[in-house]
């Protein structure tokens, strides 16, 4: 029951992020959420200094999450493992894990979407030299140039 349940939360989320009604935020962006969820690591030479210096022990580049009423929905990605989903209330407690082994490929799509918003520095570049290519590009901004004729 609950598994038809949370698939059905998966495809909700890809739908709306296609739609752009979610705006998803880079992980590491929101001290409060990743500290609170205790996805820290922390420098151990000085333990005084250690509360201060907590630092996200997940892929910064691919680890996400946006807010939905009082809650966020999270995709955690750990070193170059496969997405988690979690879906973490404000109080931090009764926290909902979608894992990998369950919900693998439904994540990854979600994931994949999410990342397609947030381009890297490689997809910038390919991008403006595929503009170039078919010339569509004549501005400094990226816009298409009107023709002056």
């Amino acid at each position: 029951m609950d598994e038809q349940r949370y698939i059905a939360f998966i495809e909700g989320l890809i739908s709306q992020t296609k739609m752009k009604k979610l705006e998803w935020q880079y992980l590491d962006k929101n001290k409060e959420l990743y500290k609170g969820m205790q996805w820290t690591e922390q420098a151990h030479e000085f333990e005084l200094l250690a509360l201060w210096d907590q630092t996200p022990d997940f892929n910064t580049d691919d680890s996400f999450y946006v807010r939905y009423k009082d809650a966020y929905i999270v995709l955690l990605v750990r070193g170059n493992k496969p997405a988690e989903l979690y879906v973490v209330p404000k109080t931090y407690k009764s926290v909902v894990v979608l894992k990998p082994e369950k919900y693998g490929d439904s994540i990854t799509r979600l994931l994949n979407i999410v990342q397609s918003q947030h381009p890297d520095a490689d997809a910038v570049i390919d991008s403006f030299l595929n503009a170039l290519k078919d010339q569509q590009i004549n501005t400094l901004d990226g816009t298409p140039h009107a023709d002056e004729s």
